[in-house]
């Protein structure tokens, strides 16, 4: 990456309040310019700022604060407000304002009294930010916000500049072979063949390939957790892991458009290269427990990986997937089902008993399919009983 990301900030704190959390992003990352923090005005008078910033090159993203109409100033409206303004006037593919990444930020607090209860405002922001994990991580979230800022506008840019249709411009946008697309589930990539004759807005599928396919483990695609898992390692001991699994599984890691900000490796090939590792005949990975898995690569690479264990209350190795609130490998036989609308792609995920019963865990966020509430019951009242 050679260009300079500039963002802009919109927000109704003071600049003096702003500047520690807008430094710690700025400090974690050497291509994105100084964050630039402005108050708000009158909605009119704010669009046509925003109009005359972006053609003059001010910014290639924007950062909005949830509650602009939190103080005595110009803003009467939400951030959520702006946004859908923001996006409403790109989709119309009006000269004035293009599309480019909206980021919301706030404290998770403010978030959770309305922005988490108000399903309409999710689609209208790339990325959301909570200010108070820029004071309380020291590197870790503010490296993170950064590197998804920086590949914010790298998608977007690759989205705009995907030309043509179909397959061809699928595999651009995923930086693959027309052959790998065409094995593909047809449903993962229809929204961004741009077949139809009124295509989808550039913000609509930046939002497809971060929501549907980057940030939810799928068939196609799945997170640094379930390689984790699905390998049997435990991530924990390894330094630079997904460094070390990139030297593991050769072209597995996905390149396309968010990639260096959303890490994810492409299910098949994972497979593939552990059939490349054995000679035959090929045991198949998922019939393995997860100490036999990381001693054949061990063997195989010479390298020196730990098997993870499982979760508390858990016995099985033979992980395939990761708790969604402990973040530890899982058996699906031995998680809980839950309940999330999901497309017919994207994978079912799991929760552990520790998870749903320990305290530090934000149990409160999900839901167990009602089909798995009776055993979890008993499963519950069981442990309980056995402490």
């Amino acid at each position: 990456m050679s260009k300079i990301i500039k963002y802009l900030c919109i927000d109704n704190e003071p600049n003096a309040r702003l500047s520690g959390y807008l430094k710690r992003i700025n400090k974690a990352s050497s291509h994105l310019a100084d964050i630039k923090a402005e108050l708000p005005l009158n909605m009119s008078e704010q669009m046509a700022h925003l109009m005359a910033q972006q053609k003059a090159n001010a910014f290639d993203g924007l950062i909005l604060d949830h509650r602009l109409d939190d103080t005595e100033g110009l803003a009467k409206y939400r951030g959520s407000t702006m946004a859908q303004e923001i996006r409403t006037q790109s989709a119309e593919k009006r000269p004035e304002l293009h599309s480019c990444p909206v980021v919301l930020w706030s404290v998770e607090d403010k978030l959770r009294l309305s922005y988490r209860r108000d399903d309409t405002s999710h689609d209208l922001f790339d990325l959301v930010i909570d200010k108070k994990l820029l004071d309380e991580e020291k590197e870790t979230y503010p490296k993170q916000v950064a590197q998804k800022l920086e590949a914010l506008v790298d998608g977007y840019l690759s989205i705009e500049t995907a030309k043509g249709k179909g397959i061809s411009r699928v595999a651009r946008l995923l930086n693959v072979s027309e052959e790998f697309v065409e094995q593909l589930d047809p449903r993962i990539i229809a929204p961004l063949t741009n077949n139809s004759t009124e295509p989808l807005p550039i913000h609509e599928q930046a939002l497809f390939i971060l929501r549907q396919l980057l940030e939810i483990p799928n068939y196609a695609l799945i997170t640094r957790e379930v390689v984790a898992a699905r390998l049997g390692i435990k991530v924990g001991d390894v330094a630079k892991f997904d460094e070390e699994i990139d030297k593991l599984l050769p072209n597995a890691r996905y390149t396309g458009a968010f990639a260096a900000g959303w890490p994810c490796w492409w299910a098949a090939l994972i497979e593939q290269s552990w059939e490349d590792l054995l000679e035959p005949p090929v045991v198949v990975l998922r019939l393995l427990p997860a100490a036999r898995r990381v001693a054949i690569i061990n063997e195989v690479l010479g390298s020196s990986f730990e098997p993870a264990t499982p979760p508390k209350f858990a016995k099985s190795t033979h992980f395939w997937t990761s708790c969604i609130l402990t973040h530890q490998p899982l058996d699906p036989e031995e998680g809980y089902q839950v309940s999330k609308k999901l497309h017919p792609w994207q994978l079912t995920q799991f929760a552990s008993l520790i998870g749903l019963m320990d305290g530090q865990y934000n149990a409160a966020s999900i839901e167990v399919d009602p089909l798995e509430q009776d055993r979890l019951a008993a499963d519950r009242k069981s442990k309980s009983n056995a402490k």
